[in-house]
């Protein structure tokens, strides 16, 4: 191999070595609720459920796939429960840095108009309230239909959620109040962490100074080259000296018979 290769190759390696190599990271999707579309497979935005008909039984999540409404409000519509669950996710784990959150509900007939039976609608993660940003992307109409929406989570909810629990504590959420009945079918979290950094007193080798190794020990392999390749001609010569120091004694020798 010639040697301007050895040295592109030697000076690619050097790169390659001191560029940082992720390990990957992974993505978990977490569920609060069955996501079995209430119960009657209604999955899809625009598709329609009927709220005041409950399919919720004993695996699923409490408040999910049930009917609700509001607290007691006085009024014989009223009578149903709003969505404030007391529990949370299932525990799960992460790679150790969290770097996206996408948050997803599925709700049925809910009504996100101005006036909610019991106030200010909110979803809680973990003590920390998700933008009210969040509810403008349901519809405002009195329809039983269903929609579905996906929120890219704040980079303040990250170490929120890499101790792999997260409570919806806090959460309340009711129809508006000229509106009826409503479902929730589940809220999921998607997660994507990546492994932890080396720790800070080991750096990674500095690529300067890989290449000035390489680069180097070609220089030395360089220099020996001419060496050897001399060394290997005062031997061929020293050789040939001593073969025709023989051949002259022999013939003296036989010259004098």
């Amino acid at each position: 191999m010639s040697f301007p290769r050895l040295l592109r190759r030697a000076a690619a390696t050097a790169l390659a070595c001191a560029l940082p190599v992720s390990a990957g990271a992974a993505t978990i999707t977490v569920y609060y609720g069955d996501d079995d579309g209430f119960g009657v497979g209604k999955f899809a935005t625009g598709e329609v459920i009927d709220p005041l008909t409950s399919q919720a039984d004993g695996s699923d999540a409490p408040l999910t796939d049930t009917r609700l409404i509001a607290d007691d409000c006085g009024v014989i519509a009223c009578a149903a429960p709003p969505f404030a669950p007391t529990g949370g996710f299932p525990v799960f784990s992460t790679e150790g840095v969290v770097t996206f959150a996408r948050l997803t509900m599925r709700m049925g007939a809910f009504d996100r108009g101005p006036n909610p039976f019991d106030g200010p609608n909110r979803l809680v993660l973990d003590g920390l309230a998700v933008p009210d940003q969040f509810f403008t992307y349901f519809s405002s109409l009195d329809t039983n239909e269903v929609r579905v929406v996906n929120y890219v989570l704040p980079q303040e909810f990250f170490p929120l959620l890499a101790d792999g629990t997260v409570s919806l504590a806090g959460t309340h959420i009711s129809n508006d109040t000229a509106s009826g009945s409503f479902q929730v079918d589940m809220i999921a979290l998607t997660i994507t962490s990546e492994p932890p950094p080396p720790p800070a007193d080991v750096p990674p080798p500095a690529p300067m100074a890989l290449m000035a190794s390489a680069l180097g020990l070609l220089g030395l392999t360089a220099l020996r080259r001419p060496r050897r390749a001399r060394a290997q001609v005062r031997a061929q010569v020293s050789a040939q000296g001593a073969a025709q120091g023989r051949a002259q004694a022999r013939a003296r020798r036989d010259g004098g018979r």
